[in-house]
């Protein structure tokens, strides 16, 4: 009888863990019509020209070339060694913005933005959590405490972090947990350079 009620709370505790966890949002399927308007834009001459073009009809105006760098930076998510963007300038030059109305291009599924985060947050995302993934950091204020994690994602596309764990009462166990990444990270930042 105990058995039976430790593996229904063992249950229990596993539908409320997975129902806990962020829900992804649902990749967009293109019909076959988008999907060869999509290739024939992408096989089209000036290709960087009109694809400037689609970003000035969006909204975004007076910002055309930070706005055309932002958008293959954010693009580059996808490749293997994606690019990463910092805008720095004095407050209140519309860099934050800038990267809101660029990644309001960018699909929903593919971007995680981010307000603060806490010095081990990286290491909690699972290991495919942020695999192509565009990481928008609303203000490096924010951030601080994760630049280095965030570095070597950058970098290295992993990080590691060795815990402890308690195994058996009185027996600590020492285990490295690797978290690889292919992320683009894109975040402004106020002040100087130095």
């Amino acid at each position: 009888m105990l058995n039976n009620l430790t593996a229904a709370l063992e249950d229990y505790r596993a539908e409320r863990l997975e129902a806990m966890k962020p829900k992804q949002a649902e990749k967009k399927q293109l019909t076959e019509s988008e999907r060869r308007e999509a290739l024939k834009f992408l096989k089209s001459n000036n290709l960087l020209q009109r694809t400037a073009e689609a970003i000035a009809a969006s909204g975004i105006v007076g910002e055309e070339t930070n706005a055309m760098v932002a958008y293959l930076v954010y693009t580059s998510r996808k490749r293997q060694v994606p690019l990463h963007l910092m805008c720095l300038g004095a407050s209140g030059t519309d860099k934050t913005w800038l990267q809101e109305k660029v990644s309001e291009l960018m699909p929903e599924e593919d971007k995680l933005e981010i307000t603060t985060l806490s010095s081990n947050a990286f290491y909690y995302f699972g290991r495919e959590e942020l695999r192509h993934r565009l990481l928008l950091i609303e203000d490096l204020d924010g951030a601080e405490s994760v630049l280095y994690p965030l570095r070597e994602l950058q970098s290295k596309r992993r990080i590691s972090k060795t815990v402890t764990l308690k195994d058996v009462p009185h027996m600590a166990i020492p285990q490295t947990e690797a978290h690889p990444s292919t992320t683009g990270a894109a975040f402004p930042g106020s002040g100087h350079a130095e």
